[in-house]
This record gives structure tokens, C-alpha cells and sequence, in this order.
């Protein structure tokens, strides 16, 4: 009698995609809630008594974002349980300060930082699904038989044809299972006998937004005057980071003040109350990310332009992966725009050096 296999869990073909699509959507739920509440003067729904919070639609739309999943087949339903979902858990960790306190403070210090960490833990899960990994033939049966919805679906095209064979035949040269051997054998042989009815390649939604932006890329990375754009973006976010932290301990300090939009980016409550370590770590941190801003733009004058494009990235990242959680203690949600602003200029700066290479 032969051994029963291992049932290891097998990675997703599209993993990538439904992970990152659960991450725009929960990024968006938070910042949409934080700024729809702020400028409407939180309002509740319910009366006296009762408050039916957002974290109750948040629930309920994560109950039906996991649905979606056991009751169809198709990819959509995945893509539509993915945006489901993030925008769910975003409804719902939204009010994880109400959670952690006995006086059910929705706006709690600590809170912000834990969704910011949060959602970075999530965006670690898509950095490592992007790892390429070799695959052998029992993940490549299951990843060509996720994708044969292309076949039943009437729309196979020439490139998906190619890709699932090309799967197939890599890893049949390094298996000796029989079992699976013959399984593989019989899907390539079912992929051929499909050239007859392939179709034009009909590109998704998303699939037609990172093509357009791969487009995008190639005609703005071409361009012989954008690293020195890009400089220049070091060079002013570098000097902006490195002032407000100044702004902000004058106004703890009393020695300038700050008023409306300007006073809420720039100005900083918890620190006028409180100057602990904690708000010095988020002070001097925010400093040393603008430094080597300053720094990459500075070896970029000086035509080191790897070293700076890595000098401005590990500034980036420092300041994304650990400082900005003590700007989010100390800011609030005011430093959503501050992150924005940091994680474009990384995304673009990584792709240009992908560009490069």
C-alpha cells in the first residue's frame, strides 16, 4: 500500500495579486474613514442608546469578503474577496483604540501606531510572496489547474498557454513521480491540442493598470533630465523631514505657533504635553531619514549615483519600518500624509533602480 503524501499547503498562483489588492483596500478603508469622520465632526449612527459603530460594517463585509471564496470558483470571486476584505479588517482595526482601553477611547495614542504597524506586517507578506521560489511539479499542477479557468472560460490565449507549459515542462525535468508525471504528461498534451482555439490575450483590470504603468515607467525613467528630478525630490523631502521635527519641538517649545491645515501637519499636541524618549526617538529619527535624503541628493551632484539611490532608499525605509511608528504615536493620523508621500518616493526610487539594472 502506498504512503499517503504530506499535504503541504500550496502558494496560490495569483497570491500576489489578491494580497495586494487586499492591502490598497485596507489602506484606502483607513484613510477614507479617518478623513470622511474628521471632516464630517464624527458623526453616529443610532440614537441615545444605541451606536452602530463602523467596526459592526466592517465585520460584516469581512464575513462576506471569506464567503465569497468557499462559495465560487471562479478569480473574481477571490479578487472580489480580497478588496472585501481589506476594506473590512480597515472598518474594523480602525477602532482598535476602543479595544485597548477601559474608557473605549477611539483616540487613543497607541492606536494609530498599531494599524500602522498592521497594515506594514501585511505589506511584508507581499514582499515575500514576490520572492521567486523554484517550484516543483505538485505546485506547478495546482497552479495549472487554478489557471485552467482560462479554458473553461472560453478566453486561453496564446501567452497563458505558453506560461502553464512552460511550468509543466520545467518541473517535469526534475520529478521522478509517477503519479504525477502522468498527470503533467496529459495536461501539456491537452494544452496543445488547445492552439486551435486560443484567443487574443484580453488583460484584466489590473493587468491593464500595471501595463499601463510599466508603460508609464519606460517613457518617464527615458527621459534624460529625471534622475535630476529625482534629486530634487531627495533633496526637498529631505529638507522637509529634517525641519519638522524643528517646527514641531519650537512649538513644544512655544517659539512659533502654527494654525489650521499647516498647524495640523506641522504640530505635534502629545509632544507639547509630554517629551519623553518616545518623542525624542520620533524627533531625531525623522532627522536622520532627512539627512540621508540630503545625503543621496548630495552623491548624486556628485555623479555616485548608485550609492545615492541606495542611500536615499535606506533612508526611506528606516523611516517607513521604525521611525514613522513613533510619528503615528505622536501625530495621529495627520502622518498618513507624511508615509504617502515616503512610500511613492521609495516605490520610485526602487523602480528606477530596477530601471537601471
Amino acid at each position: 500500500m502506498p504512503q499517503k503524501a504530506k499535504r503541504r499547503l500550496v502558494r496560490r498562483y495569483y497570491a500576489e495579486r489578491y494580497v495586494l489588492v487586499t492591502i490598497i483596500s485596507f489602506a484606502l478603508s483607513v484613510s477614507l474613514t479617518r478623513f470622511f469622520l474628521n471632516i464630517t465632526g464624527y458623526p453616529q449612527i443610532g440614537g441615545s442608546q444605541l451606536h452602530i459603530a463602523h467596526v459592526l460594517w466592517g465585520g460584516l463585509l469581512l464575513f462576506i469578503g471569506g464567503l465569497f471564496p468557499l462559495i465560487f470558483a471562479n478569480k473574481r470571486a477571490f479578487d472580489l474577496s480580497a478588496a472585501l476584505s481589506g476594506v473590512g479588517v480597515g472598518l474594523f482595526i480602525d477602532e482598535v483604540g476602543k479595544f485597548i482601553t477601559r474608557d473605549y477611547d477611539y483616540f487613543f495614542p497607541a492606536a494609530a501606531p498599531i494599524i500602522y504597524v498592521f497594515f506594514l506586517l501585511i505589506l511584508l507578506v507581499l514582499l515575500l510572496l514576490r520572492r521567486k521560489k523554484s517550484e516543483d511539479l505538485r505546485a506547478s499542477l495546482f497552479h495549472v489547474i487554478e489557471r485552467y479557468e482560462e479554458i473553461l472560460e472560453g478566453d486561453l490565449s496564446k501567452i497563458e498557454q505558453e506560461q502553464m507549459m512552460r511550468s509543466l515542462q520545467s518541473a517535469l525535468a526534475l520529478e521522478n513521480n509517477p503519479q504525477l508525471t502522468a498527470i503533467a504528461t496529459d495536461l501539456l498534451a491537452y494544452l496543445k491540442e488547445q492552439e486551435q482555439n486560443l484567443v487574443p490575450h484580453q488583460p484584466d483590470f489590473l493587468e491593464k493598470f500595471a501595463i499601463a504603468w510599466l508603460d508609464l515607467e519606460r517613457k518617464i525613467f527615458s527621459r534624460e533630465g529625471f534622475f535630476k528630478t529625482l534629486t530634487f525630490s531627495w533633496l526637498g523631502w529631505g529638507i522637509l523631514t529634517l525641519t519638522h521635527p524643528l517646527f514641531a519641538l519650537l512649538s513644544v517649545q512655544s517659539v512659533v505657533k502654527f494654525s489650521g491645515l499647516l498647524g495640523s501637519l506641522l504640530v505635534s499636541d502629545l509632544l507639547a504635553a509630554d517629551l519623553s524618549i518616545t518623542g525624542i526617538i520620533r524627533l531625531a529619527g525623522e532627522a536622520c531619514g532627512g539627512l540621508l535624503l540630503l545625503a543621496a541628493a548630495l552623491l548624486s551632484v556628485r555623479q555616485r549615483n548608485v550609492t545615492a539611490i541606495n542611500a536615499a532608499i535606506i533612508g526611506l525605509v528606516l523611516m517607513l519600518a521604525v521611525f514613522n511608528i513613533f510619528m503615528f504615536y505622536y501625530d495621529q493620523f495627520s502622518a498618513i500624509f507624511y508615509a504617502i508621500i515616503q512610500f511613492l518616493l521609495l516605490f520610485i526610487t526602487i523602480r528606477y533602480k530596477k530601471y537601471l539594472a
